[in-house]
């Protein structure tokens, strides 16, 4: 049974991702595989590749053939590094005025609404309010 090292297609229209599988050269590209040793995203900036690089040197000993585009690959996950080095954005100057902070959330005082003529005024405790003398309580009688 001749053994290919290839690509196998997956992810959604116009967003490929490949797995690095070994396979049957008689099955079809996205057939059944016999076991799977990566991945290939072209997509990602930079693309990720990530190969199990023992197991593909055991199969390579075994007999299986890697296609020209895996052979690439290969040479590739060789020489990059083992793990990407996380990108850290460049510290931003900070804006030279900021508003000062709230230090409480009491609100201002409202201007005081300057009453109408003929409105009666409320009274302040320990005042009586005044009435007019036609408004005064009716007489029983």
């Amino acid at each position: 049974m001749p053994l290919k090292m290839r690509l196998t297609r997956m992810g959604a229209k116009k967003r490929p991702f490949y797995r690095i599988v070994i396979a049957d050269s008689r099955s079809p590209r996205d057939g059944r595989a016999i076991d799977t040793l990566g991945y290939y995203d072209p997509i990602a900036q930079p693309a990720q590749i990530k190969v199990d690089r023992a197991r593909a040197d055991e199969w390579i000993r075994k007999g299986a053939q890697p296609t020209d585009r895996v052979k690439i690959l290969l040479e590739r996950a060789a020489k990059a590094p083992a793990v990407p080095e996380p990108v850290t954005p460049e510290p931003q100057p900070e804006p030279e005025a900021k508003a000062a902070p709230r230090t409480s959330r009491t609100r201002a005082p409202k201007a005081a609404a300057v009453p109408e003529e003929g409105a009666v005024e409320a009274a302040t405790p320990g005042e009586s309010p005044e009435v007019a003398p036609d408004a005064e309580a009716p007489s029983e009688g």
